[in-house]
């Protein structure tokens, strides 16, 4: 097993509640696949760091550049621990959900 982060951009429009159930989605995919949720959290407000939320609380944050001329989102991300081979079935269902901007997922040193 490897340890992940992994960062979403959801679009602003979205309701803090769908934020919320996105974020539980992925980890329902993550643990059902024997993986593990370490954190969910998003981007403090100027300082970069991440800041775990109580569950509806999601604060939109400015986008560096305009994303399908969107200024704005919710930063949302997971640190997790998880085998490689669930990365495609994560990959394609972050694909198929029209609320996410963006994503990245990133393998984190040991």
């Amino acid at each position: 097993m490897r340890d992940y982060e992994l960062t979403l951009i959801i679009h602003p429009d979205t309701e803090p509640e769908s934020v919320t159930e996105i974020a539980e989605t992925l980890k329902g995919i993550i643990t059902e696949a024997g993986g593990e949720i370490h954190r969910i959290g998003q981007l403090a407000n100027g300082s970069g760091k991440i800041v775990e939320r109580p569950e509806g609380n999601w604060q939109k944050r400015k986008l560096a550049y305009p994303i399908q001329k969107v200024l704005e989102g919710y930063y949302l991300i997971l640190q997790t621990r998880m085998t490689p081979d669930i990365l495609p079935t994560l990959e394609k269902n972050l694909r198929l959900n029209e609320s996410i901007m963006r994503h990245l997922v990133v393998r984190m040193e040991e």
